[in-house]
């Protein structure tokens, strides 16, 4: 292994120190943080992230991105002061971080940072915001909706997929995965998202598996060719009710290899879900959010953030 020393300058830096929602929302927060602090060479930290960070490859950019705090040596302390960010003791904390001992303050969050709760980087309503975080020694973002814009998360989409790219094992199963595409076949991942769409949004995007199955129809028909499904879902599949199409046997179901099967797919049918456009933005794959209304080819499209419809 090489390692090369930089000597660098000082950069101001970001502490995303708790974001809202689940896995697919908390990594579209810290991308979007990520595209911007790296337009304006900003430093990142995201302590919260550190139990989803486990999941990928490669997280430590040492000129931009930690995701724990430098200088606590300690793994117990790690996550210590993780839990203190989560749980918003951070938040008690830091009005009176200046009565802390000199080591534990400069562990936490400094007086003269400043706290942000939601900035659309590169709107003009948030010029002045944003203006300040890029000015400012250390700013922390506490909350959710940090973001950047389409343009730039095209930019460096790279650069994220780079850092975001799964842990090895994951990527040796999706590659043995895609292996098994029966030839002339078009690879259609479908996200059946049930679970808590119970209860989001009064279960407007709560569908039956039976939906599915008929969305799966229609996208034969507007393809009009051979079709191979990816099934991935938060619950047990009624097999009999999809055994009429052709099926990869996708065995190693979970949130994270799921999410990095259907970025395989060519095309991606899903309720509306960060999850999903996650998938659709990582792999550039044309996604369609399914509705009551039938499925159109111009439905389609790949997803460069999370808040485009």
């Amino acid at each position: 292994m090489h390692v090369m020393l930089f000597i660098l300058p000082a950069m101001n830096k970001l502490t995303l120190a708790r974001c809202s929602g689940r896995m697919a929302n908390q990594i579209w927060m810290v991308a979007n943080i990520i595209a911007f602090a790296k337009e304006n060479n900003l430093q990142v930290h995201a302590p919260f992230f550190l139990k989803i960070a486990a999941n990928f490859e490669y997280w430590n950019h040492q000129t931009l991105i930690t995701i724990d705090q430098k200088g606590i040596p300690n793994n117990w302390l790690r996550k210590y002061f993780y839990f203190l960010y989560q749980s918003g003791i951070m938040d008690l904390i830091k009005p009176h971080v200046n009565l802390m001992p000199g080591p534990i303050n400069k562990l936490l969050l400094r007086r003269k940072s400043q706290t942000i709760h939601k900035v659309y980087f590169n709107d003009t309503e948030y010029a002045s915001v944003t203006n300040s975080i890029i000015a400012n020694k250390h700013t922390l973002l506490s909350g959710f909706m940090f973001c950047s814009s389409v343009k730039l998360m095209k930019e460096n989409g790279g650069f994220l997929r780079h850092i975001f790219k799964p842990q090895s094992s994951v990527q040796l199963y999706l590659k043995n995965k895609i292996s098994e595409i029966k030839a002339g076949h078009i690879l259609v991942g479908v996200h059946i998202r049930r679970g808590d769409y119970k209860y989001y949004r009064n279960g407007a995007f709560y569908f039956p598996f039976e939906f599915y199955a008929g969305k799966m129809v229609e996208i034969q028909q507007l393809l009009d060719k051979p079709v191979q499904f990816v099934l991935c879902s938060d619950e047990t599949i009624p097999s009999e009710l999809f055994k009429r199409f052709e099926l990869l046997n996708h065995t190693k179901s979970d949130a994270v290899t799921d999410m990095y099967m259907l970025a395989k797919c060519a095309y991606i049918i899903a309720p509306p879900s960060t999850y999903s456009k996650w998938a659709s933005f990582y792999g550039e794959v044309l996604l369609a959010n399914v509705s009551e209304t039938p499925l159109t080819l111009k439905q389609f499209k790949v997803y460069y953030n999370h808040y485009e419809e």
